[in-house]
């Protein structure tokens, strides 16, 4: 059964994979519809999952798990929808020396971050960690 398990979960893991190569960036529009269509699952299997926490658990209150697992995601959810826009806002960094008159734009992205550079600036690598889009 444990070997079962395994085999689901790694085909799941693949299709998680293979869906984020599709769309590795997605819009404001779309991670908001994901974030609404989580927050619809809670709501909607909030007794399912107050039941498999209370078998986990051998006797947790449905109130306890409402308030200390559910709320706490829901708040987390709410949250996000909220401010996602700001966290996805383009932001403007200081530019060294050299690469003046230049600009430089910091963007956040699931990949790590990555930085731009306006018109008048010398293109140059980042670390490893980061990306320069040409």
């Amino acid at each position: 059964m444990l070997q079962t398990r395994q085999n689901s979960l790694g085909v799941k893991f693949e299709a998680q994979c293979r869906a984020f190569e599709k769309d590795p960036f997605p819009g404001l529009a779309v991670r908001k519809d994901r974030l609404k269509r989580l927050l619809a699952l809670t709501e909607k299997h909030e007794a399912e999952i107050c039941t498999a926490i209370d078998s986990d658990f051998t006797g947790r209150a449905a109130q306890e798990t409402r308030l200390a697992e559910l709320f706490v995601v829901r708040a987390g959810i709410k949250h996000a929808v909220r401010h996602l826009r700001g966290w996805m806002r383009e932001r403007r960094v200081a530019t060294s020396l050299p690469f003046l008159p230049g600009a430089t734009a910091f963007c956040r992205s699931r990949s790590g971050s990555s930085a731009s550079s306006r018109p008048g600036t010398i293109r140059s690598s980042l670390p490893s960690r980061r990306r320069l889009p040409l």
